[in-house]
């Protein structure tokens, strides 16, 4: 459509369509979610095709760089590049995809990652039903969350921090699903492999997700209703977290906390 209106009409014609069927109460489920990840995934797509892989900020060209040398060495960027050299999971995700669907790292970003954020939608939507209990809120939280500025900036400009937040919300969603899990250590591991991806995707956003645990604690403790939070995971990716930092990303921890 060019540069014309009839596009942006469209895709906001489509959420009004979804917000109607989620009041109406007559749409499944499923149906709808399917409806939002389709129009998200739409909107990402064309965004991308049509501007030629835009992108919203400057660190995805140091983030390229260091995919290509990734892919290239076959390891992970070496120590001189600080900030990165010790949280290399989102340049070797990177590279790996290259190599497995031979497409270069420039497509690779604006192509294969932002699905991850798409998907996303749905553990919103279980985080909600779960802590709410009513299924239209919990659609309701979603549609807002797909269709958010933020949301779809994101999930065009795919950057390891974007990377992490997804993670939170595979995070949240085992911790807010206890009682699904028929073996009681499941879910611990789940969170404990959750944590380690956070961890190696991006430098800082463990220490705001702990912090974001840590304010949840704290309104479970008023509400008195529900504990989600269990006392071990959250001790072991405080644990975890910390070891990491002082055994293997030492320097970039000092040089963090001394400037």
């Amino acid at each position: 459509f060019g540069n014309s209106w009839i596009y942006p009409f469209l895709i906001t014609l489509l959420y009004i369509i979804i917000l109607i069927q989620i009041f109406s109460n007559k749409a499944s489920k499923v149906t709808l979610l399917a409806e939002m990840l389709l129009t998200q995934a739409g909107f990402i797509w064309s965004s991308v095709q049509k501007y030629d892989f835009y992108f919203g900020g400057t660190d995805i060209l140091p983030h390229q760089f260091m995919a290509t040398v990734t892919y290239l060495s076959g390891h992970v960027i070496p120590p001189e590049f600080r900030g990165y050299a010790d949280f290399p999971l989102y340049h070797i995700f990177l590279a790996e995809c290259s190599h497995v669907l031979g497409l270069d790292i420039e497509t690779i970003i604006f192509s294969v990652t932002w699905p991850i954020s798409v998907i996303s939608v749905i553990f919103v939507y279980y985080i909600f039903l779960r802590t709410v209990r009513n299924k239209q809120i919990a659609l309701l939280t979603s549609l807002i969350y797909s269709m958010s500025a933020v949301g779809l900036t994101h999930s065009i400009y795919m950057i390891p921090r974007s990377l992490a937040f997804a993670g939170f919300l595979m995070l949240l969603y085992f911790m807010t699903s206890s009682n699904r899990f028929k073996n009681p250590y499941a879910k611990s591991i789940l969170v404990a492999l959750i944590g380690v991806f956070i961890v190696l995707v991006h430098q800082v956003s463990i220490l705001l997700i702990i912090a974001l645990l840590c304010l949840l604690i704290v309104c479970e403790w008023f509400v008195s209703h529900e504990r989600y939070v269990t006392d071990l995971s959250f001790i072991f990716i405080v644990v975890m977290s910390v070891g990491y930092w002082m055994y293997v990303a030492f320097s970039f921890a000092r040089s963090t906390f001394t400037s």
